[in-house]
């Protein structure tokens, strides 16, 4: 009833097709923290992949289309619970180096767009501590959340928050799990012996789930659970994790 200020989300397109249940957790943990959420409709992909394949084109296509679509001056924050997508967006203005007022409306931008974790720790959290029913959770960086956003503490220090987490690292937790978008499906027979390595660390941990904040880690990690058969480990994404532990979100 009484908004601390407006949000927008940009899903990208994994939590707009695939993923939709982290989208929502997203929602409900910032209503949570006091803050309303909406989706601006005309968003559309990144462009990331676009600009990884080299097909700067496209790529600047997508950013003109969410730049637009995010319309900055209407919100206090953007988020994205994807890493690579919240990387993107907040590069968009090198698309537009020659378009002052394109590159205005890029920059800012990029000054409101934060990943989830950050941005909740940024709010300052969530009041209620959490359901305290005990389960024990270990960590996985994300290459993009920790090397290019440089965020590898706020998620960490809102899981230890929460009642009944218990946060065992694992070895190698900032080590690549082989995804790295098409980089998997290109070269199998180099992504499949680093996502194996990830899997024996989670395993060596105890842990009864795995925590991350990229969509994309999240498909390949439960992949190689799947395959070993170890479906009793549980993948959730940051966002899911803290608003199950605080039944009444």
């Amino acid at each position: 009833p009484n908004p601390k200020g407006k949000i927008a989300i940009f899903t990208g397109c994994v939590l707009d097709f695939v993923y939709v249940d982290i989208a929502t957790s997203v929602v409900k943990a910032l209503n949570m923290a006091g803050y309303t959420v909406e989706m601006p409709l005309d968003q559309a992909c990144c462009g990331a992949p676009a600009t990884y394949m080299g097909d700067v084109e496209n790529a600047k296509k997508a950013a003109a289309m969410n730049v637009e679509a995010m319309a900055a001056d209407e919100y206090d924050y953007i988020v994205s619970a994807c890493p690579t997508c919240t990387h993107a967006l907040r590069e968009y203005k090198e698309f537009f180096k020659d378009e002052p007022e394109m590159y205005k409306k890029a920059e800012a931008v990029g000054k409101k767009t934060f990943d989830f974790s950050k941005l909740l720790s940024m709010l300052g959290g969530l009041e209620s501590e959490g359901d305290g029913k005990e389960v024990k959770v270990t960590y996985h960086d994300s290459c993009h959340m920790k090397r290019a956003l440089g965020v590898s503490e706020e998620q960490r220090e809102l899981l230890k928050k929460t009642k009944g987490v218990e946060l065992v690292e694992m070895e190698g937790c900032d080590k690549c799990c082989g995804f790295g978008g098409s980089y998997s499906i290109k070269y199998p027979e180099m992504a499949g012996p680093i996502l194996q390595e990830k899997i024996q660390h989670i395993v060596d941990t105890g842990a009864e789930v795995v925590a991350v904040d990229c969509p994309g880690c999240m498909l390949q990690i439960r992949g190689g659970l799947d395959a070993r058969g170890l479906e009793n480990i549980k993948v959730k994404h940051t966002a899911e994790l803290l608003v199950e532990k605080r039944p009444q979100a």
